[in-house]
């Protein structure tokens, strides 16, 4: 059937990881392998200039984009009107990346596609210092490079951050692979994230938020720190799982126990660290929060640990 309209696609970022859902098994449909390693939800914005009975997805390998696709034409939507509307398209985990195809009607003329995206692992950093070293060497003047440390970073292993006051990255920001000439030239990011893709068999990505030297109390949420690392460090989860991911991150906090001025201030950071996943635009899920977590503070502080004076 032909379609007489035009079909306008808002592409997620180029080489977004979408969070993988482990629990998903192999969903009915024409997928030409068997893949095993969960499935992530791909949430599409569209916009047809008219109405379409059916909008189909097609989901290609971007780096053998001629080739058999490895999902030929699904189903994702019928009946659909002309305006904005928002599409849930499931692709699985691999270490590489996607192309989605979307059509209207069966009618390839209407075909539009995404950039490269991916499904699989994304974990979240914030902190000072030892948490900006992960994507860039800024912060200690590093003149190490991955060049110089053998360090060979996967293409399926991206960063998306930033740091000591910049603007948060937006959501239509493109994830990069780590380089020595990249906006993440750490050799910490490249060889984690090397790691992380072969351990985990996925793409994966390092996303966060860092300020370099400060103290616990910049991430309350009662701003009475120097500066207020929570509402950037928000920006960039929202950029980065928000707009239609699902909601599993891993948080790491770095520098805790050497930057807090006291064990109450220690304790309240901590808990308001929990809750900013909770609070971006994340869902309800399956969140993780890595050490230091709050029960072991709520235990230290229990003993009555002395103050922890600032470094």
């Amino acid at each position: 059937m032909t379609y007489t309209g035009v079909l306008n696609l808002t592409s997620p970022a180029s080489n977004r990881v979408f969070q993988r859902d482990v629990r998903i098994g192999n969903p009915v449909g024409n997928w030409t392998v068997s893949y095993g390693k969960g499935w992530g939800t791909v949430t599409l914005g569209i916009t047809p200039s008219t109405g379409a009975a059916l909008i189909e997805y097609r989901v290609r390998d971007a780096e053998n984009a001629g080739q058999v696709p490895l999902l030929n034409w699904a189903s994702c939507g019928a009946n659909i009107p002309a305006g904005s509307t928002t599409l849930a398209a499931l692709l699985p985990a691999r270490a590489g990346w996607s192309l989605i195809d979307i059509r209207a009607n069966g009618d390839d003329l209407s075909i539009v596609t995404t950039g490269p995206i991916g499904v699989g692992e994304v974990i979240a950093a914030t902190g000072q210092s030892l948490a900006t070293d992960f994507w860039t060497t800024l912060a200690t003047g590093d003149t190490a490079t991955l060049s110089s440390c053998g360090v060979a970073p996967s293409p399926y292993g991206v960063c998306l951050a930033a740091w000591d006051g910049a603007p948060a990255p937006s959501p239509g920001m493109a994830w990069l692979v780590p380089g020595n000439t990249s906006a993440y030239n750490s050799t910490f990011c490249a060889e984690f994230l090397r790691l992380a893709v072969i351990g985990c068999g996925v793409s994966c990505g390092l996303v966060g938020y860092a300020w370099s030297g400060e103290p616990i109390a910049s991430w309350a949420a009662d701003g009475s720190g120097p500066r207020n690392v929570s509402a950037p460090l928000i920006s960039t989860l929202d950029a980065a799982v928000g707009q239609g991911g699902t909601s599993r991150l891993d948080l790491v906090h770095t520098g805790l126990l050497t930057r807090a001025t006291s064990g109450h201030q220690l304790g309240k950071g901590l808990e308001h660290l929990g809750g900013l996943i909770e609070t971006a635009a994340l869902g309800a899920g399956d969140h993780h929060v890595a050490w230091p977590s709050v029960a072991v503070v709520n235990s230290l502080l229990a003993a009555s640990i002395p103050d922890i004076p600032s470094q």
